[in-house]
This record gives C-alpha cells, structure tokens and sequence, in this order.
C-alpha cells in the first residue's frame, strides 16, 4: 500500500511539474523567479517584464530608421492621426522628416 501511495503521489509531482506552459517557463527563466517564489508572492514573472509604458515621446522616436509606410502604420496603431504631413495625438504634434523613403528624424511638440 505505501509504495503505491508514493507512485500516486510522484505521478501527481510529476503532472503538476509538466503543467506549466512553455511560454511561462521562459518568463520564469528570465525573471530568476521559480514556480515556488511565484506561489509565495515572492516575485512575479509577468509583472517584471511587461513593456514599458508608450508614450508619445516614446512613439516618436521609436518610428526612427523605418521606412515611411511602417512607420505610418505604427503611428496609425498607437492613435496617431495624420494631417498636412503633421501627425496629431492627445496635444502633440509630430513631424517626421524623410529621406529616400526613411524617417531620419522625428520632432515633437506639445
């Protein structure tokens, strides 16, 4: 009876170990946390890396080096309107400046 108590209870360690998903494995990984710091509140693989938060000023200089076209489409995503060549959002204005299809420089205004 006690040895298979123990192979119940080893199958069950073993499922509860292969229970967690690929993708939450690799955040655990990359945070340092492991399943039981997890557990006991101690640290949170989501929370630590979620993405910082984007702003306009960051939008503006992350369209930097893209062709116009993804460039546009970023800024459409992010609720950026355009206007006369301008992009508008939330009282800023943006101007990219454009060579050969590239956008080598960004100038925002409040």
């Amino acid at each position: 009876m006690r040895k298979v108590l123990l192979v119940v209870l080893l199958s069950v360690a073993a499922f509860n170990a292969s229970a967690i998903s690929q993708h939450h494995r690799q955040e655990l990984s990359k945070s340092g946390c492991t399943q039981v710091d997890e557990a006991n509140g101690k640290c949170s693989s989501s929370k630590e890396h979620k993405p910082k938060t984007s702003t306009p000023t960051t939008q503006a200089d992350h369209v930097m080096n893209m062709s116009i076209s993804s460039a546009s489409e970023f800024l459409l995503s992010k609720g950026w309107k355009p206007n006369n060549g301008k992009w508008h959002k939330q009282g800023y204005t943006l101007t990219l400046v454009v060579e050969d299809d590239i956008v080598v420089n960004s100038q925002i205004s409040k």
